[in-house]
């Protein structure tokens, strides 16, 4: 508990007293990860990860890349759902008109010299059902992805499958990726791979992730969503245990929060919340414990097993009051930042937005929060 006070002080000065950040990684190089060289990105979210682009209200304009890019950012990630853009049966070809789109959007990116991140996303039935037909089906996709794009500048990196879990265990998704890993290489011997651990957002899964030495080049990816009670309240798609609002961050609140039904019927979620009412901050679930702590551990992961590591996804919805949506992502954002960790967004202008399309403008507090020495 000591050493985890000392680290949370020493994040507490970096953001209270505006130590530099490289000046802090000189002090702890054992905890810096190796850089993945995506530096600050944005997820281009509930776009072409759609049943159909536009189905969520978003569909990619050539203002957006330009926007990302001229407030700072380094990079984007373009989450796909390939697996509703192919033929039913073997050789499942992707349908031509999605690729180009998804042709115009990696050339966007470069057009306004941004890092481009394609992946392959909510590929549930992957998830649902690990089958060989199944597993045969995100073979075939890399194929082709990795055919037609094997001639694109390194600047263009390839996520496997975001989020594995579900019914993919830690043992199945190792056997996947031995599998698919050097099928991609036989096609792409350079482009970047990207590889995620099982489904693990505040949870560490890193430690059970296997990757093929034939990856290389490769980055390794997580996620990071925790307190999901504060990131996700109020989410339609959510269990219902998340659907108490009025959740700030940090812990804990100046007038305790009475959770929904579903919240107090649930042991873990009325202990969290009774937790967040009355624990104080360093010792709090929304506190900047949680948070140093998952971040060090991805770090530490990186160093011992020299794969750079990048922090792929984290964000908090817009229900969330915004100066709280503020402190925790440039908590957030530093802490990555003090130890090499590179990161993206979710998302620029959905659910989670950090920009307000109605009228074409950064929410001021966020974007501060994510890039505050952005270029005026």
């Amino acid at each position: 508990m000591k050493k985890r006070i000392t680290r949370v002080f020493l994040s507490l000065c970096i953001i209270t007293l505006g130590l530099s950040i490289p000046a802090c990684r000189l002090e702890i190089p054992e905890l810096t990860a190796l850089s993945a060289g995506l530096g600050r990105g944005i997820n281009l979210g509930n776009a072409l990860e759609a049943p159909r682009e536009g189905d969520w209200g978003v569909i990619l304009q050539e203002s957006f890349f330009r926007w990302i890019a001229q407030a700072g950012f380094d990079t984007v990630r373009i989450p796909i759902r390939w697996s509703a853009h192919i033929l039913d049966d073997d050789p499942y070809t992707i349908d031509e008109t999605f690729f180009r789109r998804v042709d115009w959007a990696i050339a966007q990116a470069f057009s306004n010299g941004l890092k481009a991140v394609i992946n392959i996303h909510h590929f549930i039935e992957l998830k649902e059902d690990p089958s060989p037909v199944h597993i045969g089906i995100l073979e075939r996709l890399w194929v082709q992805i990795a055919e037609r794009y094997r001639a694109y500048p390194s600047t263009l990196y390839y996520e496997l499958l975001s989020e594995p879990g579900q019914n993919i265990t830690p043992l199945l998704w190792n056997e996947i990726l031995a599998r698919i890993v050097p099928v991609i290489r036989s096609v792409d011997p350079t482009h970047t791979l990207i590889i995620g651990e099982i489904d693990g957002t505040g949870e560490d899964t890193l430690s059970s992730l296997r990757i093929p030495p034939n990856a290389t080049p490769v980055i390794a990816t997580f996620h990071y969503y925790e307190p999901m009670f504060f990131t996700h309240q109020g989410a339609a798609w959510t269990e219902p245990i998340y659907g108490t609002t009025g959740v700030s961050w940090p812990g804990p609140p100046q007038t305790p929060i009475i959770p929904c039904q579903a919240a107090l019927n649930n042991l873990w979620a009325s202990w969290w919340f009774e937790a967040y009412n009355t624990l104080p901050l360093y010792e709090n679930p929304a506190g900047y414990g949680p948070i140093v702590e998952r971040l060090e551990t991805a770090a530490k992961w990186s160093r011992a097993n020299g794969i750079p590591i990048w922090l792929g996804e984290f964000g908090s919805i817009q229900t969330a009051d915004l100066s709280s949506r503020a402190n925790w992502t440039g908590f957030v954002c530093r802490e990555s930042e003090r130890l090499n960790i590179d990161w993206a967004y979710w998302d620029f202008c959905a659910a989670f937005a950090a920009f307000d399309l109605p009228s074409e403008s950064w929410i001021d507090l966020v974007l501060n929060a994510l890039i505050p020495d952005k270029p005026e």
